[in-house]
């Protein structure tokens, strides 16, 4: 029997294999491989599919956090602070404002989507002294209550910064995300919704005094070779990546369109199955496929293992109930079933239909066999 891998770049490579290969057979001729004009044409053409003033490439979705979060940071004098930051995501979200020197105030999520749950945020600043910024994520390629969020952020005068490392392309009220608050952190980690053949980011924002501070932060704290004004890293998006990036955005609408229609097509076949809870879906790009399953989810993903369908969990634990942060004084409820229940299915934009039936098939299999045992 074949395996169904959770995530599979062979179509997508197939497609644009013959622009890659001559994209980086150009590289090799102009012997350029760090900035130039392939960073520079990619620049100019993702800041006009976002709808943005600027945008400077990075090494990977992290930086692109931690960039932001310095450039933000020395632009508003602070030096130190607490930020709003959802409980369900990966550990850059929370990893990323410590580094930069803040404390993370967890808020818990909506259960129907896992974003931040923007009704618990302003309690919670009302109760916890120097909150200076929000960061919410755009879980799994839904869109947050960005409307909500711009009122809390104007009402107590504090930074927003947008993690879209699974919404590119996404929309708020025609407005892209990672456009609307302050600033806007994007991974181009090869799964992610516009994915490069190896690692990469992006800042964007409205405000030139933070595209500046990314600009200089992001190599070196320098604006010119040698004379470095701030203690910066060494993270830039390379060339080669720059131009497959370059190749895949000409086509990036084609791709969210596919992501929809499978998408619908999960939805269809699963809505109806007992033992599955379906996320919102609506408004979302659909980075990861994700559903719940309230009860006997470690005994699906064996299953369909056995079966040779790949799955796995974004998130198996809450952030603040990691190690690292270890805030086991406060409950997250809605994050804890969320991190009981979550279970990411096979998915990617060129997936045959045959294999989205043929999940679904299994799964519906597996939850009549319980059914008819209990």
């Amino acid at each position: 029997m074949s395996i169904i891998p959770l995530v599979s770049f062979k179509e997508e490579n197939e497609l644009f294999k013959d622009n890659f290969i001559k994209s980086f057979e150009s590289n090799i001729e102009k012997s350029q491989y760090i900035g130039g004009e392939s960073v520079e044409t990619f620049e100019d053409n993702i800041k006009k599919y976002l709808g943005v003033k600027f945008v400077t490439g990075v090494g990977n979705g992290t930086d692109a956090l931690l960039i932001s979060l310095l450039s933000l940071k020395i632009k508003h004098g602070l030096q130190k602070g607490k930020i709003i930051v959802t409980s369900f995501s990966f550990f850059s979200t929370s990893e990323t404002i410590l580094q930069a020197g803040f404390e993370p105030i967890f808020i818990d999520v909506q259960v129907s989507n896992g974003n931040i749950d923007h009704d618990l945020i302003e309690d919670s600043i009302l109760i916890n002294n120097d909150v200076v910024g929000i960061l919410p994520v755009h879980l799994y390629g839904k869109p947050c209550d960005m409307k909500n969020l711009m009122r809390i952020k104007n009402k107590y005068n504090i930074f927003l910064l947008e993690d879209v490392a699974q919404a590119f392309g996404g929309s708020y009220k025609n407005k892209k995300l990672g456009t609307i608050g302050d600033m806007g952190a994007f991974s181009f980690f090869p799964s992610k919704i516009l994915g490069a053949l190896g690692d990469g980011g992006l800042v964007a924002t409205n405000d030139e005094e933070l595209y500046n501070y990314a600009k200089m932060l992001k190599n070196h704290g320098s604006k010119k070779k040698y004379e470095n004004e701030l203690v910066g890293m060494n993270s830039r998006l390379d060339s080669i990546q720059a131009n497959f990036l370059n190749i895949k955005l000409k086509k990036i609408d084609y791709l969210l369109e596919q992501r929809k229609e499978k998408s619908e097509s999960y939805i269809n076949f699963l809505k109806e199955v007992k033992g599955i809870t379906l996320l919102d879906y609506s408004e979302s790009v659909i980075n990861y496929f994700v559903i719940r399953v309230p009860e006997h989810r470690d005994l699906l993903i064996d299953f369909l293992s056995k079966e040779n369908i790949g799955t796995a969990i974004y998130y198996p634990t809450p952030l603040p109930y990691l190690k690292v942060h270890n805030e086991l004084e406060r409950d997250f409820p809605k994050a804890t079933v969320l991190s009981n229940e979550v279970i990411a299915l096979p998915f990617w934009p060129l997936m045959d239909g045959e294999i989205i039936e043929r999940v679904s098939t299994k799964l519906g299999n597996f939850f009549q066999s319980l059914n008819s045992n209990t």
